[in-house]
Parts: structure tokens; C-alpha cells; sequence
């Protein structure tokens, strides 16, 4: 796995046995809330979410998501969020899974160099972007294989909310449905 740095009031330690190219094991479902970090992990979690996050300030990188009913699943996300990184094969519904961003403050999403693959349901999917919310969501450079919905989606983007969304370099393979798909935009939303 990646190398685990630790500030201490020594100075910074690298974490025995990280950098090693061997990912801890995790067999169940890690979840966190805010300004939390999930890094290095092989999480099996057998055919329950991966990860589930909520709250702002979450990073989620370097891990390995098999066996899964959503990969990642982020909910009721505001602030900053970072997903980046991760590979997610065998997901039974979607491989990143953004429900309910709703914030009224500004919302800083960032999707980038992911790998999924034989994902039932949706790749990467932000349902509900509504109330007051202004998000600024980028989907880069991720590769989608197999997904037998749709690679990218934005679904529910309403109410006052306004969404800048950048999708780029990604790299989509036998998408079931669309590559990438906006659905419902509405009420006063732009997007």
C-alpha cells in the first residue's frame, strides 16, 4: 500500500509496514464521519457497502473495494470531499455512490483516477444535489469497465441549487445504459 505518514510531537513517522505494496486487510464496512481519512485499505466487506461516509472534509484514496453492495457511499455530504485513487471490482449496486448533497454552504467534490469494474448498478453516481447547495463537482480521469447502468451519473440536481460540474478524461468501456447521464434537473436549479 501507499507509505502512512504520522505527525507526532517527535516529528513525522512513517507507519510500520506501509509503502510495502501489501494493503491491511478490512473485512466488514469502514465508516467515518468528518475530516476523516480511509487510505491503503483491501476492504472486503461481503456484499455490504465498502465505505460509507457522511459530513465534510473526507478523504478516501489508495484502497481496494471487491465484493461489495456500493463501493463508496457518501451520504448527506457537504463541504470537501476527495475520492481518488481507488480501484472497486464486483459491486452488486453502485461503485461511488453520492446521496443527498445538500449543504448551503459550498461544496468541493473531487472524483479522480479511479478504477471500476463490473459494477451491476451505476460507476459513479450523485443523486439529489438540491436545497441552497452551490457544488462544485470534478469527475477526471477515472476508468469505467462493465457497469451495466450508467458510467457517470447526475440525477435530482433541484430546488435553488447550482452545480458546476467538469467531466473529464475518463476513460468508459461497455457502459449498460449511457456513458454518462444527467436526469432531472429542476425547480430553480442550474447546472
Amino acid at each position: 500500500g501507499p507509505t502512512q505518514l504520522l505527525n507526532t510531537q517527535l516529528g513525522v513517522v512513517t507507519l510500520p509496514g506501509s509503502g510495502s505494496g501489501n494493503l491491511p486487510t478490512l473485512n466488514g464496512t469502514a465508516t467515518i464521519g468528518n475530516n476523516a481519512l480511509v487510505s491503503g485499505l483491501a476492504i472486503d466487506p461481503g456484499g455490504v457497502d465498502g465505505i460509507v461516509a457522511s459530513g465534510s472534509g473526507i478523504v478516501i484514496e489508495d484502497n481496494t473495494i471487491t465484493n461489495a453492495r456500493r463501493g463508496i457511499n457518501l451520504r448527506e455530504t457537504g463541504g470537501n470531499a476527495t475520492i481518488a485513487r481507488n480501484q472497486s471490482s464486483d459491486i452488486v449496486r453502485d461503485g461511488i455512490f453520492f446521496n443527498d448533497i445538500n449543504q448551503t454552504a459550498d461544496t468541493t467534490i473531487t472524483v479522480a483516477n479511479n478504477t471500476l469494474a463490473d459494477v451491476t448498478g451505476d460507476g459513479i453516481e450523485f443523486k439529489e444535489i438540491d436545497e441552497s447547495t452551490t457544488a462544485n463537482i470534478s469527475v477526471a480521469n477515472n476508468q469505467i469497465t462493465n457497469t451495466q447502468k450508467d458510467s457517470i451519473r447526475f440525477d435530482d440536481i433541484q430546488g435553488n441549487a447550482v452545480a458546476t460540474i467538469d467531466v473529464s478524461g475518463n476513460v468508459i468501456n461497455d457502459a449498460g445504459r449511457n456513458g454518462i447521464d444527467f436526469d432531472l434537473i429542476q425547480g430553480n436549479a442550474n447546472a
